[in-house]
């Protein structure tokens, strides 16, 4: 080893051209090749001129002792083998066992503070594997398309649902939606979206509510099929190869839908079993905070030895920073209460038909009572559960921003509701789906909390039977497949 880093102090100075280096032989010249040392170790030093300048390059050392002779170390008391030696300080150890020999170094407590975005939380408990591999192990949600992208559903935003994609996961990856002239599905969400927070009728009187600001109670007639609001909207965000007349007309029927349905009739001065809107937020931020129990919880690194504990979890929170589409107030039957509706634009591409809703998207299709607010068909069912997590924490802010107000100024928050763009149908989750929402939301963070803090523990592949789950994942659908169901290879994938 010794020879090693004397061949190597004498490279350093060959590279950085130092001519007068102890570390070279007298053969060695600037601008030719090193000849091969046979007795490198044979140097001789100059211990007073090595400490002053020991010519180590670009290593920050500025001096270095040359200890040359063992009389410089301290006098041993015994010559005892090493061997001895260690059994010696074992037996010393051991009899020191239980005697106060100073205070225990304890590890330093400290918080924990994670982050998530809320439209990742239903797709990561689904499979935890994807959020071990993007939030816990670093990998890039970009999926590797290599130019294949006809069929790709993302984030349940496909060719033939339409749906917008929540938050543009898998970074810009356009998806289709079918129609000749109309953006993708996630730029026609983002359109239909921008048009309600600007044009959504509110049909509160400009007075206070109790509970709330005064943004609530800003009164507004319906603009949402105003030509002119419409074309500020495209101006905003249509891209330079959407067809500006195909996406127009889209947006009006879309608008002309939710005009009709329940949401548009109360944002319009209708009640509905017994409720009656009195105020309302669109795009309502929001920055909420929620702690996980940190019990038992420590960061530890590996060693030879085990793994060595270097700090105590004394605090442990998740933050979520986002928008509310659309929350409203309602005075009726039930007191002052509050509801969260999200806006959900699955469905409105393809095969989305204008003229005749039977013949559409099955979002489309006609129901028995279009004005309630029961589930009526297993697509809205998915809706809701798809989106179940992201509802109940939206829900949890509602509820977060009453319980800080004086009990006889608070609002009750009703369970949160689904606006299907595609029927005008306004769909709300039950209590009890709710509750449920709520628990899993809690074991999600503590699965989280658990993967920062074990990052070696690895998740398992879904088993085949919930491959369809995959089918939305980049790290599925990515020209080079990183991730899949159990027994799927994995690999550069063949699209022949």
């Amino acid at each position: 080893m010794g020879q090693m880093w004397l061949e190597a102090l004498r490279y350093s100075a060959h590279v950085d051209g130092d001519e007068e280096s102890p570390w070279a032989m007298s053969t060695d010249k600037v601008g030719e090749d090193l000849a091969v040392a046979t007795e490198s170790w044979k140097l001789q030093l100059n211990a007073t001129e090595i400490y002053v300048q020991p010519h180590l390059g670009r290593a920050p050392l500025e001096n270095l002792t040359i200890i040359h002779d063992p009389g410089c170390f301290t006098a041993r008391k015994s010559r005892q083998s090493v061997k001895k030696e260690m059994a010696e300080h074992l037996k010393n150890g051991s009899a020191a066992k239980g005697k106060n020999v100073g205070l225990e170094k304890r590890p330093t407590p400290r918080s924990l503070k994670l982050s998530l975005a809320p439209h990742r939380l239903d797709l990561s408990f689904s499979c935890t594997r994807r959020l071990w591999l993007g939030d816990v192990r670093g990998w890039s949600t970009e999926p590797m398309l290599l130019g294949q992208i006809d069929d790709i559903d993302v984030d349940g935003a496909d060719a033939t649902s339409g749906g917008a994609v929540a938050g543009g996961m898998a970074g810009s990856v356009a998806v289709s939606t079918g129609v000749v002239g109309l953006p993708d599905a996630a730029t026609l969400g983002s359109l239909f979206h921008r048009l309600v927070e600007v044009g959504i009728a509110n049909p509160a009187d400009d007075g206070e509510l109790m509970g709330l600001d005064q943004l609530w109670s800003h009164s507004q007639s319906s603009r949402l099929l105003e030509k002119d609001v419409i074309e500020q909207v495209l101006d905003e965000l249509l891209p330079a190869d959407a067809d500006r007349a195909v996406t127009g007309q889209r947006l009006a029927v879309l608008a002309q839908i939710q005009e009709d349905g329940r949401l548009g009739k109360m944002c319009g001065g209708d009640d509905f079993d017994g409720q009656k809107v009195v105020g309302l937020r669109t795009e309502l931020p929001f920055h909420l905070t929620v702690g996980v129990g940190a019990d038992g919880r420590r960061i530890t690194r590996w060693a030879v030895a085990g793994e060595v504990e270097l700090a105590d979890i004394d605090e442990i929170q998740v933050s979520f920073d986002g928008r509310i589409d659309l929350a409203l107030a309602y005075d009726g039957d039930e007191g002052p209460t509050l509801q969260v509706v999200d806006l959900k634009t699955e469905g409105c591409g393809q095969p989305f038909d204008e003229d005749d809703p039977a013949k559409g998207h099955e979002l489309q299709h006609p129901v028995a009572e279009p004005f309630s607010t029961m589930v009526q068909s297993h697509l809205e069912q998915e809706l809701l559960d798809k989106h179940r997590l992201q509802l109940a924490l939206y829900t949890i802010v509602l509820e977060r921003s009453q319980f800080s107000l004086p009990e006889k100024e608070r609002r009750k928050v009703l369970p949160p509701a689904i606006q299907a763009s595609a029927s005008g149908r306004m769909v709300v989750m039950s209590e009890a789906e709710l509750t449920q929402a709520k628990l899993d939301f809690g074991e999600l963070l503590e699965q989280m909390v658990d993967m920062k803090l074990n990052p070696h523990d690895e998740p398992e592949r879904l088993p085949k039977e919930q491959g369809e789950i995959c089918r939305t994942c980049p790290y599925y659908y990515s020209g080079i497949r990183l991730c899949g169901p159990q027994g799927e290879p994995l690999g550069i994938v063949s699209r022949s």
